[in-house]
C-alpha cells in the first residue's frame, strides 16, 4: 500500500502545476514568534514493537521538502494508516507553531487526499517555520508530524 501511495502521489507531482503558486504562510504570520511548547520532535515516537497492533496510529511522512528551499516550493507528505483503517481527509489538521498559533488548514484542503498532501507550488516568506500536522485515522487513532521548514531569498 504504501509503494501505491508513493507511486500515486508522484504521478500526480509529475504533472506541470498550472497557475499560480498557493500561499501557505503569509508575511504577517512569518512575523509571529514561535511558540515556546507544544510540538516536539520531527515525527510521532517510535513504536518498535507495536508495528501491525490495532492501537497504531497512522504514520505521516514528508517527502519533500526535506531541505532548505526557495519559494514557491512542492509540500508533498504522505499518510500511511495501518490495520485496515483509512484517512478522512476532513480530519487532517495542518497549523504554523507560532504564537498565536495559526491554522493552515483550509489553505491546503484542496490538496489533501486520503493518501496525502500534494502542493506543487506551496508560498511561504524566507525564514523558519514549524508547521504540525495532525490526523486521524478510521479506527480514531491519531497520527502528528512537525515540519521543520526553511525556506530562503530566491
Amino acid at each position: 500500500m504504501r509503494a501505491l501511495a508513493m507511486l500515486t502521489l508522484f504521478a500526480v507531482a509529475a504533472v506541470p502545476a498550472v497557475g499560480r503558486a498557493t500561499v501557505l504562510i503569509t508575511p504577517q504570520e512569518a512575523r509571529q514568534p514561535e511558540t515556546t511548547g507544544g510540538a516536539s520532535g520531527r515525527t510521532a515516537p517510535s513504536l518498535g514493537t507495536d508495528r501491525g497492533t490495532p492501537t497504531r496510529p497512522p504514520d505521516i511522512e514528508v517527502v519533500s521538502p526535506r531541505a532548505a528551499v526557495a519559494s514557491p516550493f512542492p509540500l508533498r507528505v504522505i499518510f500511511t494508516p495501518h490495520n485496515g483503517a483509512r484517512i478522512d481527509p476532513n480530519s487532517v489538521a495542518v497549523t504554523l507553531l507560532t504564537s498565536p498559533e495559526t491554522d493552515l488548514s483550509d489553505r491546503v484542503r484542496q490538496s489533501i487526499t486520503p493518501l496525502g498532501i500534494n502542493m506543487p507550488n506551496a508560498e511561504a516568506p524566507p525564514g523558519r517555520f514549524r508547521i504540525k500536522i495532525e490526523l486521524t485515522d478510521s479506527a480514531g487513532h491519531i497520527g502528528t508530524s512537525t515540519i521543520d521548514l526553511t525556506v530562503v531569498p530566491y
